[in-house]
């Protein structure tokens, strides 16, 4: 509720919205989204096991680190369910402050081609650059994180995600491969990070920067810092 409040306040945009469910919402958490975005497709994780899996029937690999990994509907759904050539992808654990001049011009601009995510602190994947070079030709763009950023459909092509997952990618830390598979495909594509302001940062205040993003080591940083800050901001006045 917070980041897309925060962002459709500070980006003054009315994108079109879809929320997915991983499964863990109430009904009375989907009654409050529903109430306060009401124009938006909210997705249930039940609905997404019904309707996703047999656009993965000739992917087994796919259909498998589906089934079996939390974080996947993230790489299938998204795109399953998307209704134009791009997204908006948007973790719940990311907090605006300000315009965010710069992603919304490579949002707004038709003629903006590339995959571009905010920058991790560092490269958290499940392969290694050389093995990316070596394995399928592809320079890894370093850093690359999941979170926030332009992803283009045909970035998220099916046939690139069951080669990926035939190497060692699939074997990692649960929660990398979703993000090794997100950077592979997008440096395939065509990538770019966005500017520094946007980077996740473990330490330090929020500055000037347009947004944070509080990954898990930092995630208590979104109550005592984010909310604080956006509360003295005057926002939930404003919206």
């Amino acid at each position: 509720m917070w980041a897309l409040k925060s962002f459709y306040h500070y980006s003054g945009r009315r994108y079109g919205l879809c929320i997915h469910d991983d499964g863990s919402l109430e009904p009375g958490a989907i009654d409050a989204l529903a109430a306060h975005f009401p124009g938006a497709r909210i997705v249930r994780r039940m609905q997404a096991d019904r309707e996703v899996p047999p656009g993965l029937a000739g992917y087994p690999r796919c259909l498998e680190f589906r089934r079996t990994n939390l974080l996947a509907p993230k790489v299938f759904d998204f795109a399953h369910y998307l209704s134009t050539d791009r997204m908006l992808l948007v973790d719940s654990d990311i907090l605006f402050f300000s315009r965010p001049d710069e992603l919304l011009r490579r949002i707004d601009d038709p003629a903006y081609i590339l995959n571009s995510v905010n920058a991790d602190c560092a490269s958290a994947y499940t392969v290694e650059s050389d093995e990316a070079a070596r394995r399928w030709g592809i320079a890894l763009t370093p850093r690359f994180n999941s979170g926030l950023g332009v992803i283009h459909r045909g970035s998220l092509r099916l046939d690139w995600i069951e080669e990926f997952l035939e190497s060692p990618v699939a074997a990692g830390h649960f929660w990398r491969i979703e993000q090794t598979l997100f950077a592979l495909t997008s440096s395939r594509f065509g990538v770019e990070l966005l500017p520094e302001e946007y980077a996740v940062r473990l330490d330090g205040e929020v500055g000037s920067a347009p947004c944070r993003h509080y990954v898990g080591d930092i995630r208590h940083l979104m109550y005592g810092e984010g909310m604080r800050r956006l509360v003295k901001s005057g926002f939930l006045d404003a919206v």
